[in-house]
């Protein structure tokens, strides 16, 4: 999850930050969300659509793929509301 909000922070052109909203106490997918709705989504002030393209590259690391579509799927349901 790092490494996601590291890459899409380096995409945007913005300083990388993990030290300051990555919690040891918080499980990843809550840090990765924290990050990109306290530091990424208020630096840039517009929405942002991600497209991910080989993400069944991810599918045989079984405990990476449950926790990264399990944050798009919370993300996605968060949406609705």
């Amino acid at each position: 999850m790092q490494w996601f909000c590291a890459t899409v922070t380096d995409d945007l052109q913005l300083p990388i930050q993990l030290d300051s909203y990555w919690s040891k106490f918080l499980g990843s997918k809550k840090n990765c969300t924290n990050y990109f709705e306290k530091y990424l989504l208020s630096e840039i002030g517009t929405p942002l659509a991600l497209g991910l393209d080989a993400v069944d590259l991810i599918f045989p690391q079984e405990q990476v793929a449950d926790d990264f579509f399990g944050l798009l799927r919370a993300w996605h349901e968060k949406s609705k509301s």
